[in-house]
């Protein structure tokens, strides 16, 4: 209950999507509420460790670690999530808690329900940098980026062009 009234009514998201029925486009609270009661028919939670917790403007992203039963198989899952909250006037309006897809696959027999290819385009940028081109990878930066690359341990870590990154 007292989770709930920090929720806002208008609640959008992915609330591991791909596992539980309806689970990758939530669009209110009701929904989500639904969801949230329906979870225990799936899975058991052993472990919700959240961490790494970082917020920019009103998105507050961390990682969980996680550790649940499967009921379907009676599999025991050790696994982390990826979790993104956006806050509007102090409530949730939307949430993603996100797992690898290749575990939603293994667990369900089905493709996870969001596209990879932004994932996809995002590695193969960093593989350039990784490779010693970073023209390669800020071939793929819009110059309107706004950016927080390790925002106060780096001068100009913050800012709002692709010219400031350079």
């Amino acid at each position: 209950e007292g989770y709930m009234a920090g929720v806002h009514d208008a609640i959008k998201g992915s609330v591991l999507g791909g596992l539980l029925p309806g689970a990758e486009a939530v669009a209110n609270k009701a929904e989500f509420g639904a969801l949230m009661g329906a979870m225990d028919q799936y899975m058991e939670v052993r472990k919700f460790e959240p961490k790494n917790w970082r917020a920019v403007g009103d998105d507050v992203l961390f990682n969980v670690d996680w550790t649940f039963v499967w009921k379907e198989t009676g599999e025991t899952v050790d696994t982390s999530a990826l979790v993104r909250k956006v806050l509007r006037s102090g409530l949730i309006c939307e949430k993603y808690h996100m797992l690898d897809g290749a575990l939603i696959e293994r667990l369900t027999g089905k493709a996870a329900p969001h596209s990879q290819a932004p994932v996809e385009r995002v590695q193969a940028l960093l593989a350039e940098y990784a490779a010693g081109r970073p023209e390669g990878y800020m071939a793929g930066v819009a110059d309107d980026i706004k950016t927080d690359v390790l925002g106060g341990l780096l001068p100009g870590a913050v800012g709002e062009s692709k010219e400031a990154q350079i």
